[in-house]
């Protein structure tokens, strides 16, 4: 069980990560790629890091991407974090975000009405 430290430390590692992934994948705007959650092990030596993909058929080539730069979200984050030791950075795709079929319906909807309407 998790407790209020390690909550604390997951959501904060969470948010920062989000943000610095954000500046540093060169993604390209047809792509989303979102910081679900966080969870560290008990004495904080690993996080694992679950991000969502979309569209799902860029999702392997983007985790490779992520994974690739895992090195440097760490030391990033260390330098916010300031801590002893920052947490390796495991990640993994969120198989069990829901709402992503309801997101890609949506983007592929908003594709649709782009193509339609007269510019």
């Amino acid at each position: 069980m998790e407790d209020r430290t390690q909550l604390r430390i997951n959501e904060f590692i969470r948010d920062h990560l989000s943000e610095i992934m954000h500046r540093s994948l060169e993604v390209t705007p047809d792509r989303l790629v979102t910081v679900t959650r966080v969870e560290t092990s008990p004495d904080l030596s690993q996080a694992y890091v679950y991000v969502t993909v979309w569209p799902k058929e860029v999702r392997g080539s983007t985790l490779h991407q992520i994974r690739k730069q895992a090195s440097q979200f760490r030391g990033e984050l260390d330098d916010i974090l300031k801590r002893r030791r920052t947490p390796k950075l495991l990640f993994r795709v969120d198989e069990g975000a829901n709402e992503v079929p309801h997101i890609q319906q949506v983007f592929e909807q908003i594709d649709e009405e782009r193509d339609e309407s007269p510019e």
